[in-house]
């Protein structure tokens, strides 16, 4: 697993590559509201990036909203007999047992105040924002798994994210998965795809080479 700070400069000279800057280089290290990562100012685009090295499901769990549980493999042989574990989490705020729902909303709420500053404040309320989920430790849950929580979420949550992209950088064989909750044809799907083809194309690259 790479370090986070090796991830975050990667993920610069990428973003850096298709025409985003650092939000910081227009307002400092320490700006008065909350601010997203970057900044596209011709395309009117702000992205949030969050890194996740934290494992939730690491020890298996349950998924109230798609009515599922899901272990663990532990010991198991080459037909899938074996030995799984499972840990079954205490009941959440709205009383339901579930074991990612709470974190993960917790994590798009507050990319969801950060984009939704920085468009406020760099681009007048005129701009979209997009939501980059990078797993690092986190990857005992697929990422089909986790783009259809996030949309599920999205869908009546956090309207200043427009898009977002997870994607699994650490990983020998890199992968990424986008979804927009705009129609497919509209200014941020495109660029959500755009960014997705490009990122693919760059860490394969191992993550030095042009997104181009």
């Amino acid at each position: 697993m790479k370090p986070i700070s090796i991830l975050e400069l990667e993920f610069d000279t990428f973003f850096g590559s298709i025409g985003f800057r650092r939000v910081s280089e227009f307002v400092g290290e320490s700006p008065a509201f909350k601010n997203a990562d970057y900044i596209c100012q011709a395309k009117k685009i702000v992205v949030e990036l969050k890194i996740l090295d934290k494992d939730f499901f690491k020890d298996g769990g349950v998924i109230d909203r798609f009515h599922s549980i899901i272990p663990i493999p532990k010991q198991i042989d080459e037909r899938g007999f074996g030995i799984y574990s499972i840990k079954i989490p205490n009941f959440n705020r709205e009383g339901k047992i579930d074991s990612i729902e709470e974190p993960l909303r917790r994590i798009i709420k507050k990319a969801n105040r950060q984009i939704k500053e920085t468009n406020r404040n760099l681009l007048s309320n005129d701009g979209k924002g997009i939501l980059v989920l990078a797993l690092s430790g986190f990857l005992s849950l697929s990422l089909d798994i986790l783009v259809a929580m996030i949309s599920e979420l999205l869908t009546h949550e956090f309207s200043s994210i427009s898009g977002f992209i997870v994607c699994t950088p650490t990983l020998n064989s890199p992968s990424c998965i986008s979804a927009s909750n705009e129609i497919i044809g509209s200014q941020i799907h495109v660029i959500r795809r755009e960014i997705s083809e490009a990122w693919c194309n760059f860490f394969d690259q191992g993550g030095h080479g042009s997104a181009n």
